[in-house]
């Protein structure tokens, strides 16, 4: 059985075939993805039932973000006890040079409380009238539902969005915030407004390209890899773009990290005319703001695992020196480099070309990762037998994004102990991590 690896830069494709051994067993570039799928096939003797999954990284979400100058009016509902529980403003985010999109926003009355109980019942009736609203306005290309304590508990979310599904007369992308994994209420609005912006730039280029791929692989799933290294069926990919931002900077971590069986790496590339330094700390879900010296955006877009240095050899022979003495990463350079920098050389590095092949590898292997945000009371439980239902509920959810049973580890487990809540009631955020199993 093999595994396919895409990697899309700037419109030239490059694709690998690993086997269960995460070796490369083949490799080809081209500037479509049939022209390299095509080959693929050949390669996997045209037997679309050998290939387990196809994972992608594609920078269309960078391209399309700098490109962007006018977005398409979006609709925002805000789920809470009172409008004031929310905070976005859309000056906090503002694209400066960029036209701003006409946000609709509307607030519904509901309130779930930390104990999973409805405070408020979810005003269903509003809900309609937002409906009505949306089949008369249509330029409003895509709709978010925010709920005060959604990343506990999403149900007043998902009835709001079968309720606009059920009745509104036109299909438009419902988004919810429940699906970004953060506790805080701030940056879950602030993504998914980053998000609605994006959808209708994006997900048609998605789709498009699933549909290319698809009559080569047959019933094979399709992945994309996300910002923090894992990866994202494809369907849901389509309606969260923004978090496959600087997925083709993170493959080639997850590709290094494949081929030398190094955990801790930190890299030094090219990224476009400046040196770029990236961990593998920072391809994992933590998401980081970039502090660039020549452009510092402001806006909510800023999430990127890499981080750009001048192009000053003093300052980067300080940072891989104090690596090095550190002694707990292992330094990689692109090849490509090695030219510019030839005293690094006595700092051990690891001179490794990364180009998209590599990228197309780290796409390939990446792991399906999840984290689940949970209340539980061990007044009346012992630890370990709430720890027990959240990771059964974790491992549910994981699954249902394509993870194999067999395959689910835990990565990290925080418990939180909440004071203000009775029941001697902990916050418990686990993540787990799998490898895709056929469907």
């Amino acid at each position: 059985m093999y595994r396919i690896g895409l990697e899309e830069q700037s419109g030239t494709f490059f694709g690998v075939v690993v086997d269960k051994r995460d070796s490369v067993i083949f490799k080809t570039s081209g500037r479509n993805v049939e022209e390299v799928i095509k080959k693929i096939s050949v390669t996997v003797q045209g037997s679309p039932e050998s290939v387990d999954y196809i994972g992608i990284s594609t920078d269309a979400i960078n391209r399309a973000f700098s490109n962007l100058t006018i977005f398409p009016p979006i609709a925002l509902i805000r789920i809470g006890a009172s409008n004031n529980n929310f905070s976005y403003k859309s000056e906090n985010y503002n694209f400066r040079s960029r036209k701003e999109p006409v946000i609709h926003t509307f607030f519904v009355r509901g309130m779930i409380n930390l104990t999973g109980e409805d405070d408020i019942p979810l005003d269903i009736s509003k809900v309609r009238d937002i409906c009505e609203f949306l089949n008369d306005n249509k330029k409003i290309k895509a709709i978010g539902i925010l709920g005060l304590f959604s990343n506990f508990f999403p149900r007043h979310e998902e009835r709001v969005a079968r309720e606009l599904r059920k009745i509104c007369k036109r299909k438009v992308p419902i988004c919810l915030s429940s699906d970004i994994s953060h506790r805080s209420l701030v940056y879950r609005e602030g993504f998914l407004v980053s998000n609605l912006k994006l959808l209708s730039r994006i997900s048609p280029h998605l789709i498009r390209l699933s549909d290319k791929i698809r009559p080569y692989i047959g019933n094979a799933d399709i992945f994309l890899l996300k910002f923090d290294g894992s990866l994202i069926p494809s369907k849901l990919a389509v309606n969260y773009p923004v978090l496959l931002r600087d997925a083709t900077q993170v493959s080639k971590i997850v590709g290094a990290t494949t081929s030398t069986k190094i955990k801790n790496i930190y890299m030094l590339t090219q990224v476009y005319s400046k040196v770029g330094a990236m961990s593998t700390n920072e391809s994992r879900p933590i998401v980081k703001r970039v502090w660039d010296s020549l452009r510092i955006e402001s806006d909510s877009f800023t999430y990127s695992v890499s981080r750009l240095l001048n192009d000053n050899s003093s300052g980067i022979y300080a940072m891989l020196e104090n690596i090095h003495k550190n002694g707990k990463s292992t330094i990689i350079m692109d090849k490509r480099l090695l030219g510019r920098f030839p005293k690094v050389e006595r700092l051990g590095i690891f001179p490794m070309q990364l180009d998209g092949y590599l990228g197309a590898l780290g796409a390939a292997t990446a792991p399906i990762r999840s984290t689940t945000d949970f209340l539980g009371s061990i007044q009346f439980q012992g630890r370990k037998e709430v720890l027990e239902r959240v990771k059964n509920v974790a491992e549910e959810k994981i699954v249902e994004k394509g993870a194999s049973v067999s395959s689910i580890k835990v990565v990290q487990v925080d418990e939180i102990p909440v004071s203000y809540l009775p029941w001697d009631t902990l916050r418990i955020r686990i993540t787990l991590e799998g490898k895709p199993g056929k469907t």
